[in-house]
């Protein structure tokens, strides 16, 4: 049982229904928003931005556009691939800050709970992943989770392209 006011979510094969039950009221079944495009910028030094990865992916709300990464290693790059085809996400662009690094930067942790990801490069770099996603979907919002180097980049590159949404999240989860 969930708590009142949670709601559930049902996909169906046209949209997603959103079931709620208030104390106060009767179920009620509607019609979800619309799924928010979301690019996601992150890192793997611990498992907190790899989590948020996995939820973003299962959330039916969300429409997970791209993905860059700090430092954007090869190895991380790998494990961003190997995390979204294990949810079944199809292919996105994965932005890296430093795409000539090839190894590091993946904790303990995701060796313990994914295979060994294999060595990806990424699409391009963080900036130019997060102006593309953004040239396609304008109201994206940019959720960071790691170090904001690729939004930096981003921001000294491309001052004309316009980030109407950004998100920060923090702190260290540890492994």
């Amino acid at each position: 049982c969930k708590e009142p006011g949670v709601p559930y979510t049902l996909e169906t094969q046209r949209q997603v229904l959103c079931i709620e039950h208030h104390p106060s009221k009767d179920w009620q079944i509607q019609a979800c928003p619309a799924p928010k495009n979301v690019i996601f910028d992150m890192e793997t030094q611990d498992p907190d931005d790899f989590l948020t990865l996995c939820w973003l992916t299962a959330n039916p709300r969300v429409h997970l556009v791209g993905v860059t990464v700090t430092p954007g290693t090869q190895e991380q790059i790998g494990l961003i691939h190997e995390t979204l085809y294990q949810c079944k996400v199809p292919s996105l662009s994965i932005g890296s800050f430093d795409p000539t690094r090839e190894d590091g930067c993946v904790s303990a942790f995701h060796y313990n709970v994914m295979p060994g990801p294999r060595k990806f490069p990424g699409s391009d770099t963080g900036a130019n992943v997060i102006r593309e996603c953004l040239r396609e979907y304008p109201d994206a919002t940019l959720l960071t989770g790691g170090p904001l180097k690729n939004l930096h980049k981003f921001l000294e590159t491309y001052p004309d392209v316009v980030l109407q949404h950004w998100v920060a999240q923090g702190g260290f989860a540890g492994d």
